[in-house]
Formats: structure tokens, C-alpha cells, sequence
């Protein structure tokens, strides 16, 4: 316990359950600022709710309330990713149905601006009192989620009250000039308290009520500002969202026979510029954040296979996620944070507990540093010119040295990473949950653990700095990697592959022994090409069995296994990302029947979530219940679960960069997704569009400069 009997955090600690966001929730969401709330549009002292910015809830109560009593919600809309409105009925106690209807119009962006609209539809006069009550705990983001009562009991918040002003700000006490929320009213108030506002609304028959609250966040000692407008069309007040607006106006649009894949792909680029982040070290990076509502900040895996999907149609998320990684690659040893010299971080953090004694930054994965040189091979593939690759070769050596030794501790050539109880996360690969790695019989593997999909990541990273070295005129440096890529393959498929199951093995333990349990892992081990060709054929042939593919997607884990579970979050849970990645590695390695197959299957799940795919979603049967279930912690939007469809695409296109420049073109597509045309596909120095026929003949047509 810390200090005043406060339990402490560990931020970085593996949590068998988050709090869950209740699906009847809505959120709005500008830049690394974000609202969840109930459906009348409250934000209520309870579970998940508030206002939330770089990671610390700067509202805690937000509740409108009518002669004490709370209004009808009839309806709440995000009318886009910053906006929303609820329409509510008002209490009444008069016979017949009440003819009071309230619309509150919200919009997110730096701040919160607020339109309270009433109107008496009722053929008599009527007085209403209504009551705003406000209040702030400056939460940590981390606090919030991990625990379900008040995460600052002890905390002391000041209360300045200026009736004047019409003003009401909250503060803190250790954030003195710091941080604090600022809540004025923009209209007569009768009333101002610590706790919020009263109003008289008096109605003639007919008549309406109008009143606007803003809400502005002080952060550093300064203040955001807020929307000037409350219409929804108003141009951004953060010069973030701005960018991300014009960052989704160069993306190419589809349209194409298969009417489910056009609007996937519209929703899936509207949720990736909804989490765009300008980098956290202030250097006007581009980035992306992992997800709503628990993953607003940057993480070093969703951020790298994010922007891997994204490719062929930008290059600026690339960049701006690799020079920020890059930034913050380990320099030192410091076992609190699991910094490693050359090491790629896990995440990157603004509150409280994660700043914590120096912690903002935390190291605890080990497919980062791999899936980073392989971002700056395929960048620089796709277009990066070189002077901007070439400042990141000494990075990716780093990364290298790092694979060989901290990655490698005791020197047989597999990265590993050790369990370490009660300290930072106990898995590090994607499947960071608990319980994940585990063998058929439902036993938890002891580490230390070298995963299946992280060996193939280090082979496809060594063959790809190979090429970067051999562009950089370094011969010796690139034989080297490939040799090493060699011998890697060598042993991988000798100690991971399980003959008698035709597949790669999830893990060896710290035994080294196989942790046989059959999982979705093998999809990336696919897609990073590390199989002989035999065992190609067999694990594409093993992956689209019954126990792992549920007609939606692949399980995370078999139904076979003893510690299967459909409603989890990694032994038995469908993650859009995982099979968008099996896509492409059935598609990579030749089996386009079958990547089409599970694309399809993909894009099918799709509408049941608004066409908006959540983070994960259950592993039930598609042939028993007909519909995917939501899995209740699943955040949504989800950058690599809107990355998915980017890669489903170039998957089913079959895109790759040519030597020369071009783009090469081999559709797999079935002919009720014919014809299909893609515009403003990220070409070098020109935009293209790019036609498929019915009849499947592949047209290229350059456009306006890219």
C-alpha cells in the first residue's frame, strides 16, 4: 500500500480482466481526447465513464437531471467520430405522455461544447428546474480501467466558483498550475456551485430554451480551446484532427461488386483518422493509437502492423510511426521499464501511474523490434525515399543486436522472454493476456517462452535489413543476415513443427519443449515466410479445419484445446487483425482459394458490427448461431482491426511493390466482386487508380501527383 493507505498500480502489470465498456455506451473521440457516456448523454461517477485526455479523466460527472429526475433517452447518435446528439423526453406528472423533449448536441475537440435545446410540444405553460452536476477526479487512465470504485479517495479536488463568469473550475491539489477543468456556462444561470449549475426554464406552449455549456481542459498550465461552433461541420479546433481529416481526403476510395467490402473499407479509414496521434515527444509525427477507450496512446506493435496495411495507400503513418519508435528505442538497461538497448517500445503514456517515477515509456513485447526493421524495409519498398531510410539503418543494427542478445539471453537463436509474476506483462508477444500461451491440455507454459509467430518475424526482419544493407552498398552486412535468416529457418522448422498435427508448434517453453497447442499464431508464421514448402501446404490446409475456423474468422486458440474458451480474450476469441494476417499468408505462400475463403469470411462478420470490426469478437460457431457475438472488453475503433481490411484488400489484390517503381497486381478476387475500381493509390510521385474487369484484366492509370 502506498502512502494514506492508497493501493498502488503497477501499470504495466498483467490484468486478468479491464473494465468492460457496456455496449449501450457512446463515445466521441477528437485526437487523444475522448468521451464515453450513457445513452441520455450523461457522463455518471460509474464504471468507464468521463472525459478523458492523454490518458487522465478530466470529467467524472456530467448529468443533466429535470425536477431531480433524469430524462427518457429515445435516441443516441454518433453523427461522426466527434459528434453526437441525444434526444430525451422530460419527466412529467401530468396525465398523458410527456410533451417535453430535450436535444443535447455534443461535440469533442480540445474540450467539450454543449447545446441544450428544450421544447414544450404541449398546449400548456410550463416551468421546469434543471440541474447540470459536474464533477472531476483526474483519474489516471490505468485507474480507471483496472479498478471499479473511485481510483483518488484520498484525493482533494478545489473548487473555484465564479457566478460572474459564469464559471466553475475544478483543480486538483497537487496539480497546482497544472491540470484542472473549466466548465462555463453560455447563458443566465440561477444558481452556480461547486457542484455545477441550476436553470429556471419557464415554457409557453410551443416555445423553446436554449442554453451552451463549454468545457475547457487545462493541461501543463494551458488551456485547450474548444470548438467554435456546435455544428458538427465546423472545422476542427485541434490542428490534429485537421490533419487527420486531410490525411483521410488523399485516401483512395473503392468501389467495386462487393458492396460489403466498400463499406468496411470506408468505415475501417474513418476509424484509423479517428485515432491519429501527433507523436507524444512534441516532434509533429503522425501516429496512430492502438484503440478506444483503453488504448488511446501509442503502442510499438499496433502502430507497426497498422501502418504495414496501410502501405500501398500512404506513407506518412510509416514515417512518422518509425521515426517515433526510432526516438524512443532502448539506450539502457532498466529492469522497471524493460528498456534494452537497441529494444522497440511496447507503449508509450501521458498519466499518472504510467509516468510514475520516469516510467512514461515501457518496453515489455519482443515482436517490436523485429516488426520494425521489417516497417523500414517494406517502407522503404513502397516508396520511402531512401535519405529518410537511410537515417534509420543505425536503428534498425540496433534492433538486430538487440534480436541477438538481450532478445536472446541465453544464445540458442530463438527470441524469448521470461514470466516475470507480478511485474509487467506476463506474456510478450501479441497474445499478451495471462493465460495465453498455453499447451493442448490447458497447462500455462513456464517460460522462458519463444513464440512460434516472433522466430518468424525475426527471419522475415533478418531477410528484409539484408535488402536494406545490400541497397547501402553493404554487401558483408547483408550475407551476414541472410545467413543468419537461413539458420534460423533451419532450426524453426525442426524444433516448432508438430508432425503429427501438420503444424507449427504455438511456442517452446523454458524447457524447451513444444507448447503443442494449436493456434491462430501459425497465420503470421505464414505470412512471414519462415516454413519449408511442404509444411506451407500443410499448416494452410490445418488453419481452415472446423476447431480453428469459425465460419467468421480463425480462433486465437482450437476448440480442441482443454482451455478453450469462446468468450475470452485470447484462447478462443476472434481478433479481425490475427485473421487479416493468416489472409495474407495464405495468399503470400499460393493458397488464394483458401485466403479468399477467410476473407470472406471476414468481410461477412462485418455488418453485424455496423461494418465497424471491434478488436475481438467471440468464438462461437457461425453454423450454430448465424451471427458473431460481441466479446463485452472489445474496444472499438481498433487501428489493426481497421488496418484489417486495408490488408484484406491488398491481400485480395494481391499488391506488392515492383523493383521498378510500379505496383504488381494479382487479383484473387471471385467474380461477384468484379468489376472493381480502386482510386488514388499511393504511387510513386503520381496517384493511381487501379480497374479490375469483369472478365479479371487489370488496368493501371496514373493521376494527379501523389
Amino acid at each position: 500500500m502506498a502512502p494514506g493507505g492508497r493501493q498502488t498500480v503497477d501499470p504495466w502489470a498483467n490484468v486478468a480482466r479491464i473494465m468492460p465498456v457496456p455496449g449501450n455506451l457512446l463515445t466521441v473521440v477528437e485526437g487523444s481526447t475522448f468521451v464515453i457516456c450513457d445513452p441520455r448523454g450523461d457522463i455518471r461517477p460509474i464504471g468507464a465513464q468521463g472525459l478523458f485526455h492523454r490518458d487522465t479523466r478530466f470529467l467524472s460527472r456530467f448529468e443533466v437531471l429535470v425536477g431531480g429526475l433524469r430524462p427518457e433517452s429515445l435516441a443516441a447518435r454518433a453523427i461522426d467520430s466527434r459528434t453526437a446528439r441525444f434526444v430525451l423526453r422530460l419527466p412529467w406528472d401530468q396525465p398523458g405522455e410527456s410533451p417535453l423533449v430535450m436535444v443535447r448536441s455534443r461535440v469533442v475537440g480540445g474540450g467539450v461544447r454543449e447545446e441544450l435545446d428544450i421544447v414544450n410540444y404541449g398546449v400548456t405553460p410550463v416551468e421546469l428546474h434543471l440541474e447540470l452536476r459536474v464533477d472531476a477526479d483526474f483519474a489516471d487512465l490505468f485507474e480507471v480501467k483496472l479498478l471499479r470504485s473511485n481510483p483518488r479517495p484520498g484525493s482533494a479536488v478545489t473548487r473555484l466558483v465564479a457566478p460572474e463568469e459564469r464559471l466553475l473550475r475544478l483543480e486538483r491539489l497537487e496539480d497546482a498550475g497544472g491540470r484542472a477543468t473549466e466548465v462555463r456556462c453560455g447563458g443566465p444561470v440561477d444558481e452556480l456551485t461547486g457542484g455545477g449549475a441550476r436553470f429556471t426554464v419557464a415554457l409557453a406552449p410551443g416555445a423553446g430554451w436554449h442554453t451552451r455549456v463549454d468545457v475547457r481542459l487545462r493541461v501543463d498550465g494551458e488551456y485547450t480551446r474548444t470548438m467554435r461552433s456546435g455544428d458538427s461541420a465546423a472545422r476542427p479546433a485541434d490542428p490534429l484532427a485537421e490533419r487527420a481529416r486531410r490525411w483521410r481526403a488523399r485516401f483512395p476510395t473503392l468501389d467495386s461488386g462487393w458492396d460489403a467490402l466498400d463499406h468496411l473499407l470506408r468505415q475501417s479509414v474513418d476509424d484509423l483518422a479517428t485515432l491519429m496521434l501527433e507523436d507524444p515527444d512534441g516532434a509533429g509525427n503522425l501516429v496512430v493509437a492502438a484503440g478506444l477507450p483503453w488504448f488511446m496512446a501509442l503502442f510499438g506493435r499496433d502502430a507497426i502492423l497498422t501502418a504495414l496495411a496501410a502501405l500501398p495507400f500512404d506513407r506518412e503513418l510509416a514515417a512518422g510511426v518509425l521515426r517515433t519508435l526510432a526516438r524512443h528505442q532502448g539506450t539502457e538497461e532498466d529492469e522497471s521499464s524493460e528498456e534494452q538497448p537497441g529494444r522497440i517500445p511496447h507503449e508509450l503514456r501521458f498519466g499518472d501511474v504510467a509516468t510514475r517515477g520516469g516510467r512514461r515509456v515501457y518496453y515489455g513485447t519482443v515482436d517490436a523490434t523485429p516488426l520494425f526493421v521489417t516497417l523500414v524495409a517494406e517502407a522503404w519498398r513502397w516508396g520511402l525515399p531512401w535519405r529518410e531510410v537511410e537515417t534509420l539503418l543505425p536503428n534498425v543494427r540496433r534492433a538486430l543486436d538487440w534480436m541477438r542478445t538481450f532478445g536472446d539471453p541465453d544464445g540458442d537463436g530463438y527470441i524469448e522472454y521470461a514470466v516475470r509474476p507480478g511485474h509487467g506483462l506476463r506474456n510478450q508477444g501479441w497474445k499478451d493476456h495471462w493465460d495465453s500461451i498455453q499447451f493442448a491440455d490447458g497447462r500455462l507454459a513456464d517460460g522462458p517462452i519463444a513464440l512460434c509467430e516472433v522466430q518468424a518475424y525475426a527471419h522475415r526482419a533478418l531477410r528484409d535489413a539484408a535488402d536494406l544493407f545490400e541497397a547501402a552498398a553493404e554487401r558483408a552486412e547483408a550475407d551476414r543476415a541472410r545467413a543468419r535468416a537461413d539458420a534460423l529457418a533451419s532450426r524453426f522448422r525442426r524444433d516448432f513443427w508438430l508432425e503429427r498435427a501438420g503444424f507449427p508448434a504455438l511456442a517452446l517453453d523454458g524447457a524447451r519443449r513444444q507448447v503443442d497447442a494449436i493456434a491462430s499464431n501459425a497465420g503470421h508464421v505464414l505470412w512471414a515466410g519462415i516454413l519449408s514448402a511442404e509444411q506451407e501446404a500443410r499448416t494452410a490446409e490445418r488453419l481452415l479445419a472446423p476447431d480453428l475456423f469459425t465460419g467468421w474468422g480463425l480462433r486465437t486458440l482450437s476448440s480442441s484445446s482443454r482451455g478453450y474458451r469462446p468468450v475470452s480474450y485470447t484462447i478462443g476469441s476472434v481478433w479481425p487483425h490475427d485473421t487479416a494476417i493468416a489472409v495474407a499468408g495464405l495468399a503470400r505462400a499460393g493458397f488464394s482459394d483458401r485466403a479468399l475463403a477467410l476473407a470472406r469470411a471476414m468481410v461477412a462478420a462485418a455488418p453485424h458490427f455496423g461494418h465497424q470490426l471491434p478488436e475481438l469478437f467471440c468464438g462461437f460457431d457461425r453454423s450454430a448461431l448465424g451471427f458473431p457475438v460481441p466479446y463485452p472488453a472489445a474496444g472499438c475503433p481498433q487501428a489493426w482491426s481497421a488496418a484489417a481490411t486495408l490488408l484484406l484488400l491488398r491481400a485480395l489484390l494481391g499488391m506488392r511493390p515492383d523493383p521498378r517503381g510500379e505496383i504488381d497486381l494479382r487479383p484473387i478476387l471471385a467474380s461477384d466482386a468484379l468489376p472493381l475500381r480502386l482510386d488514388g493509390i499511393a504511387g510513386r510521385g503520381r496517384r493511381l487508380t487501379v480497374t479490375v474487369a469483369a472478365d479479371g484484366t487489370v488496368r493501371r492509370t496514373a493521376g494527379s501527383p501523389g
